[in-house]
């Protein structure tokens, strides 16, 4: 990340940094696609078991959740995740544009909308147009669709 906010975006592929920064950030995500599906269809949980076997979950509020949802007015459809977020095409795991958007909003969402907050002083709305602009940039870069990319 400190490439994409440090190097001037250029329209040249020679000596491009931030080029050859998101070609590394993609190649990352597809490896991560297809040892995370070779670890499913091996039947391995995609996180080790030690990390969380001491975490117990609240039963009781988990039911009370699912029992509320289950009486609620929200469609049974509306409940799920929808497929496009979860179905598996290919020979992997794609990293899901839904996944995409969650992870923009949470690089820069914060700093976009409360940027005094995360003491960001001295920001003026060019600036943060400016920000939101390279991001808006940088997702279409990777991959995400306009509909998903937040910095749009």
């Amino acid at each position: 990340m400190n490439t994409w906010y440090q190097t001037m975006l250029q329209e040249s592929e020679e000596d491009n940094e931030i080029l050859s920064s998101l070609l590394r950030v993609r190649g990352l995500h597809l490896a991560a696609a297809q040892a995370s599906t070779k670890r499913l269809a091996e039947k391995e949980s995609l996180i080790a078991t030690a990390l969380y076997e001491s975490t117990k979950l609240d039963e009781d509020m988990w039911a009370a959740f699912k029992m509320d949802l289950e009486n609620s007015n929200i469609p049974a459809t509306s409940r799920k995740w929808p497929l496009d977020y979860t179905a598996r095409e290919g020979t992997y795991l794609p990293v899901r544009q839904f996944q995409q958007a969650m992870t923009q909003y949470a690089l820069i969402g914060f700093e976009v909308l409360f940027p005094k907050r995360l003491f960001i002083l001295g920001a003026e709305e060019e600036d943060l147009y400016a920000y939101k602009h390279l991001w808006a940039v940088l997702g279409y870069a990777l991959g995400m669709d306009d509909q998903y990319n937040i910095a749009l």
